[in-house]
């Protein structure tokens, strides 16, 4: 797909992405993918808790975790987070699953790096449907590093 193709052709088809010299299909995000962000994102958010409530009582924790896996994440939210580092890495990793299905979330820190991270997170919000105009999708990083 050339580079100044707009989204709306490349919507619905996997594209080819190449990230530290290896060559990936990325899939467009389903709602089932988006559903299992938000998901990912209560699950982190209930752990940041944890880490600090340790001084709280029982009590009090429950009030807060029955609050924060009930109330709903929002829309902006959700937006910001997808530009976050955990967020491109969960996105990528769910879009990756389809074509790559022996891939872990874990071992997205071998894919996604600092040289590559604007390069994957235009690419996130495109197959995510965001307000992007271009689609960087046959693009290097110019990374040729392998592990």
């Amino acid at each position: 797909m050339a580079k100044n193709d707009s989204l709306q052709k490349a919507a619905g088809s996997p594209v080819k992405i190449e990230l530290r010299g290896q060559s990936y299909t990325v899939h467009p995000l389903t709602l089932g993918d988006l559903a299992d962000f938000e998901g990912y994102l209560r699950s982190e958010k209930i752990a940041d808790f944890m880490r600090v409530a340790k001084d709280l009582s029982s009590e009090e924790r429950v009030q807060v975790l029955a609050k924060l896996s009930s109330e709903p994440l929002g829309r902006d939210e959700s937006a910001q987070a997808m530009s976050t580092m955990k967020g491109v890495r969960f996105l990528l990793w769910k879009s990756l699953g389809q074509a790559h299905p022996n891939l872990e979330l874990e071992g997205m820190d071998k894919i996604v790096d600092l040289t590559n991270f604007e390069q994957v997170t235009t690419v996130i919000e495109g197959i995510g449907g965001l307000d992007e105009e271009e689609n960087p999708t046959e693009t290097s990083t110019g990374d040729q590093e392998s592990d």
